[in-house]
């Protein structure tokens, strides 16, 4: 069981690296088709120069270099507009507002905690002395959990690490800044990768620290909350198998689906405009 689980791991874990590089490879030969494509340089220095004087907080060379490597920003100088903020570093304060709203003011927020309860009541084999209301009550029950452990993730990797790794919590749609040039099989490897890659505040890409931090503490922390209940029971009403949520494994359990509903919620981003 533990070779069984940790090679599941290891398999994630190599899927989203083998993607992260298809994905900056990509990437790559995406901006050096977007510069053999300019057609007036001096347009390209005027918008740069025009971006620059609107970010106070970084120095104009400084601001050069932050736009050369951001997508928004290749998105603004092949005709996608200056009015994309995604190219321009996030406060603290805008950061933690952001992971407020990721935990509390989404539909997801809601959602996910709701189909995972419902999930929940079909793999806990109830004692036959519960009524219809003791169901109900233990279906909000794992509905207060699964939301307190989403909320959890979501401040977390959307909000506080962000600020502590200086990331962008935002995810930037291959869509708008390709101007739909790009593939639907480049734009679905570009959503999962995104799970595993993102941009710091210096424009630069770099593994995704802040999710990968927020996945896991909100994993951890659900230990407080979560409880084991039986999966199958005897005749008499008695347990004989457990549905285990709390320690090391079931720990891992959680962060390893926290990454598979990230790379979900990209995908739902990338293509239909929403899900993060």
């Amino acid at each position: 069981m533990r070779k069984s689980f940790a090679t599941r791991i290891a398999f994630i874990i190599l899927a989203g690296a083998l993607i992260a590089f298809d994905v900056r490879t990509a990437a790559r030969a995406q901006e050096a088709s977007a510069v053999a494509a300019q057609n007036s340089p001096a347009a390209v220095q005027t918008a740069m120069a025009e971006k620059a004087n609107a970010l106070p907080l970084f120095t104009r060379a400084s601001t050069n270099k932050f736009h050369i490597d951001n997508p928004s920003f290749r998105h603004a100088q092949s005709g996608g507009g200056l009015n994309n903020t995604s190219a321009v570093a996030l406060t603290a304060g805008e950061k933690l507002h952001y992971g407020l709203r990721q935990a509390f003011y989404t539909p997801g927020a809601y959602i996910a905690p709701a189909i995972g309860a419902g999930y929940r009541r079909f793999q806990e084999a109830d004692a036959p002395s519960k009524t219809g209301s003791d169901k109900f009550a233990d279906y909000l029950s794992d509905y207060a959990r699964l939301f307190g452990t989403l909320s959890t993730t979501e401040i977390f990797g959307s909000g506080i690490y962000p600020i502590l790794f200086k990331q962008n919590p935002k995810y930037i749609s291959l869509k708008e800044t390709s101007q739909g040039s790009a593939s639907g099989r480049a734009r679905f490897l570009y959503a999962i990768g995104r799970t595993f890659v993102t941009n710091g505040d210096n424009g630069k890409r770099q593994p995704n620290y802040s999710r990968f931090a927020g996945d896991f503490t909100g994993a951890a922390i659900a230990n407080v909350w979560e409880r084991n209940t039986p999966s199958k029971r005897d005749r008499f009403g008695s347990p004989t198998e457990i549905n285990r949520r709390r320690g090391v494994a079931p720990t891992f359990s959680r962060f390893g689906l926290a990454l598979g509903f990230d790379a979900l919620s990209n995908v739902l981003e990338e293509f239909f405009g929403f899900g993060r």
